[in-house]
């Protein structure tokens, strides 16, 4: 028992405590300490975690547009991937597998090679027709091959090509860029369009070469560009403004200012005006090589 002595106004008023009522008290307060402490706890936990969302606000935010966009643009990945195992089954208790054809791409590779063959068996003989017996249908049937993408076609299309009178110049450039896909050396690429225009007069005048060179010059291989124009001289064909046009802009674009240059003093040696986009391109030329004047 606790003893306690109060002391009043007047006398002392003594009252004892049972020994489990202070027990009890004191039980009552370790399990509050420890709700406490463990409160404050939680509270630095969440704080913790709270500022580390904040700081990483924006690299949520960006995964999460990634995550949306890749979703929408190539569907659920997750979902693709699993059906690649989807077609495969286990037969008997051997644990042999076997590809179940009846699946989602199962027998699609094969019909696809067996569409791809024949397309390009159908392509083999118009090729060979038209070489044969029918020449005026070699642009025809050389330009499907390009929109194909089946450069081979396009260049054994080119031998009768060079027989015809009129070839358009969009589709020599097409060809020159076959030539190129099979990795031509340009002095040879070169040479078959020189030999080409001088077989055909038709083709010697400065707006099929000015149509020509822009074609070729949005590839930016400048050493075939300009050995075509080095050719111009040979083939009685002087260059004009939009010619000088054209090569201010590809070298422009490969960063050549030396190039850019040097065609412009040649432009103001024969008295040829600049374009207006040949004057822009000169202009950008001299503010990043300060060269004003």
């Amino acid at each position: 028992w606790l003893k306690i002595e109060t002391t009043g106004s007047d006398s002392r008023y003594p009252f004892t405590i049972p020994p489990s009522y202070c027990w009890q008290d004191h039980s009552c307060t370790s399990t509050s300490l420890r709700t406490t402490t463990a409160a404050k706890m939680f509270t630095m936990l969440m704080d913790q975690v709270i500022h580390i969302v904040v700081s990483a606000r924006t690299e949520l935010i960006l995964f999460c547009l990634a995550f949306g966009i890749h979703y929408f643009m190539f569907g659920n990945a997750f979902a693709r991937g699993g059906s690649k195992t989807a077609g495969t089954r286990v037969v008997g208790t051997t644990g042999k597998r076997r590809a179940d054809l009846s699946s989602e791409g199962g027998g699609c590779q094969p019909r696809r090679r067996v569409a791809e063959a024949s397309e390009d068996a159908s392509m083999e003989e118009e090729v060979t027709a038209a070489l044969a017996g029918q020449p005026k249908q070699l642009i025809a049937v050389s330009q499907t091959a390009y929109e194909r993408g089946d450069h081979r076609s396009v260049l054994r299309c080119w031998p009768g090509l060079k027989k015809l009178d009129q070839v358009p110049a969009s589709h020599l450039a097409h060809v020159v860029e076959s030539m190129q896909r099979f990795k031509r050396e340009s002095s040879a690429i070169v040479g078959e369009v020189r030999n080409f225009l001088q077989r055909n007069g038709d083709a010697c005048s400065v707006e099929y070469i000015n149509e020509l060179l822009e074609s070729l010059a949005k590839s930016l291989d400048t050493e075939v560009v300009s050995g075509i124009v080095r050719s111009l001289p040979a083939l009685g064909v002087e260059p004009d403004s939009s010619t000088y046009e054209v090569l201010i802009q590809m070298h422009f674009a490969t960063r050549s200012f030396d190039s850019v240059t040097e065609l412009a003093q040649t432009m103001r040696t024969k008295g040829i005006k600049p374009t207006v986009r040949a004057s822009l391109a000169l202009l950008k030329t001299a503010l990043q090589t300060a060269s004003l004047n």
